[in-house]
């Protein structure tokens, strides 16, 4: 493998708790052409390590991870952070440009996985501190908004396209267990979404557009209608992996537009997340560690990447990348939380339903 990235992701697999797997050391060193980091690991949960394209991933069954953060400088691996809930977990490496071809296995005796890279360069020794999260107070679910506009635009069968992925169920499926009274408005295929005199008639919106692809996917009138609605003082949830390629590959925020209100500064398309880790912790991301992968999606990885702008509060942040892929802005006289990634590609359905609700009790504030 020749990435400049490697991500090391501890899937927890959704059975008895058996016990707890930590990395409590990390130790670099050369040898021969080849650079080595190792991995020391802490527990009697079993592990493996599965290989794909463009990373390797630890899977531990059963068990439970502790929150730890990799510090120093590793040689060819620059940084690395790490950060899991009670479900999922991710420990990404990034590694410099000048890092060739690797491979990574697992070892016992004592148990640790072993990160071979290419060329051979001195490394200092560096270490992994295991830390608690935060505890945060989770507040009581009441829900005083009113009946909430569902905008499908995911461009599914029920939009007209015969060879769409409809995903509209998957958000109606948590207002409904939420008691969130909600109507819904269905972009057509190839159609532009509801203009701002509909939007303004409920005091919060979800816009998804799903694997829509199109270049009429939030086009211009659309992103008018959005920015008029925010302006007027509503509140809006928009999740969107294409939307901000739309307006162009990459690019820099123009006053007055829709990614001025959501807090976007610049971005960059399909930046593709893989892990979005709570960057920084809050109420609304404690905890939370999404892993999207590509067997467990519902539709492909296109996320783009962002940074955020003063107005903005970062709410996810892309690993590899390092881009930004959530954000919330209170504006004041309106809210709105954006995700460039696919919500409902997130691989644990609790993780993706607790998200969400946390995301609209914020928006009702």
């Amino acid at each position: 493998m020749s990435k400049q990235s490697l991500l090391l992701v501890l899937l927890l697999l959704p059975t008895l708790v058996l016990g707890a797997v930590n990395v409590t050391e990390v130790r670099c060193y050369a040898e021969e052409e080849k650079t080595y980091a190792v991995f020391y690991l802490d527990g009697e949960a079993p592990v493996s390590v599965v290989s794909y394209s463009g990373g390797v991933s630890l899977v531990v069954e059963g068990a439970t991870v502790s929150h730890g953060r990799l510090a120093a400088t590793v040689g060819l691996v620059e940084a690395g952070e790490f950060g899991s809930t009670a479900t999922a977990a991710g420990f990404n490496l990034t590694l410099s440009p000048e890092a060739g071809e690797y491979r990574a296995w697992l070892a016992t005796d004592p148990l640790r996985a072993v990160l071979e890279i290419s060329p051979r360069r001195e490394s200092s020794t560096v270490y992994s501190t295991v830390v608690e999260p935060p505890v945060i107070a989770e507040e009581p679910f009441k829900w005083n908004l009113g009946t909430v506009l569902v905008v499908d635009d995911d461009d599914g069968v029920n939009n007209g396209n015969p060879y769409g992925i409809d995903v509209d169920q998957r958000y109606t499926e948590v207002l409904d267990a939420l008691g969130i009274p909600w109507e819904t408005h269905i972009v057509r295929h190839n159609a532009t979404g509801p203009s701002s005199g509909i939007l303004d008639d409920y005091p919060l919106v979800i816009y998804f557009t799903g694997l829509d692809t199109y270049k009429i996917c939030l086009g211009g009138s659309d992103r008018r209608a959005l920015r008029q609605y925010l302006d007027g003082g509503g509140r809006l949830l928009l999740v969107s992996q294409n939307y901000l390629g739309r307006v162009s590959m990459s690019g820099s925020t123009s006053s007055g537009s829709l990614e001025e209100a959501l807090g976007i500064a610049s971005w960059k398309a399909d930046a593709k997340t893989i892990v979005a880790l709570a960057e920084p912790v809050s109420q609304l991301n404690a905890g939370l560690s999404l892993c999207l992968f590509g067997d467990r999606q519902i539709i492909g990885n296109w996320s783009d990447g962002f940074t955020v702008s003063s107005s903005g509060r970062e709410l996810f942040r892309n690993r590899p990348t390092g881009d930004s892929c959530g954000v919330t802005v209170d504006g004041g006289s309106y809210r709105a939380a954006f995700l460039s990634f696919a919500w409902e590609n997130i691989a644990d359905p609790a993780e993706a339903r607790d998200l969400l609700r946390r995301l609209l009790a914020w928006l009702q504030k």
